[in-house]
């Protein structure tokens, strides 16, 4: 079990982190007009993030963490956008559905780096938010 802020998780409760400027409340006009106490708050929650995704262990507990189940839902998905192609959908497509990069769908290996790929960029971008969404606060 493990306490954020006045809630405590219990285990497989995740909250649901929002890491893009586009719905942060922290990067939409008037967020200079922030009371203190919740920018304090929202730098301590950003903290708690920036820990969780520098921790190699915890962050295999992340919902978009690509590595850490049995490989069942990771061939599944593989399986399913054969499929797709197969039936006659445009493969660019259907990769873009997935966020993946294009990749040879017969290569086993090619998807495991396609969504390794997927899965640093989507890592480094939420960093990034984290760093600069922070600094935003401190300076507010």
């Amino acid at each position: 079990m493990e306490e954020i802020g006045s809630r405590v998780l219990e285990g497989g409760d995740s909250p649901y982190p929002n890491f893009s400027k586009q719905y942060s409340k922290f990067w939409q006009k008037g967020s200079e007009y922030i009371q203190d106490d919740w920018r304090e708050e929202g730098i301590n929650h950003l903290n708690y993030w920036r820990e969780y995704f520098n921790d190699e262990e915890r962050i295999k507990t992340y919902s978009h963490y690509p590595f850490s189940n049995d490989g069942k839902s990771f061939n599944n998905v593989l399986d399913a956008i054969r499929k797709q192609v197969k039936a006659g959908n445009n493969k660019e497509s259907v990769l873009k559905n997935y966020w993946l990069p294009d990749f040879d769908i017969n290569d086993d290996n090619a998807y495991k780096d396609a969504v390794k790929q997927r899965w640093d960029n989507n890592l480094n971008k939420t960093k990034s938010f984290i760093e600069e969404t922070t600094n935003r606060l401190i300076t507010l």
